[in-house]
């Protein structure tokens, strides 16, 4: 599995870049034209992985879009009071007859 650690990527970007300029100056100091420069196959190589590296190091990165902030508009609260539940109506007791049914 691939490597996912961001400074390992950049560490391989940074050797790989090195590379380029080393294998670009030899064939400068060598008295090579431009035309025969980029046309030389390691040089071609190197650039390539370069170019990979660079790749996959964005690839790695996570990509976090920005949240927008929340807009909260703090409207002043009334004191709102509990709700009290609705008392039930009693029913009304008929007295009791004076003289109960025998």
């Amino acid at each position: 599995m691939a490597v996912r650690d961001k400074s390992v990527r950049e560490a391989q970007i940074a050797s790989y870049g090195d590379a380029v300029a080393k294998r670009y100056a030899f064939l400068k100091e060598r008295g090579s034209d431009r035309s025969v420069i980029e046309k030389d196959p390691i040089l071609r190589h190197l650039k390539a992985e370069f170019s990979r590296r660079q790749k996959r190091l964005l690839a790695a990165t996570p990509k976090v879009k920005p949240k927008p902030a929340p807009v909260v508009e703090e409207a002043p609260k009334k004191e709102e009071k509990p709700k009290e539940k609705p008392k039930k109506k009693e029913k009304a007791k008929k007295p009791a007859a004076e003289g109960s049914k025998e």
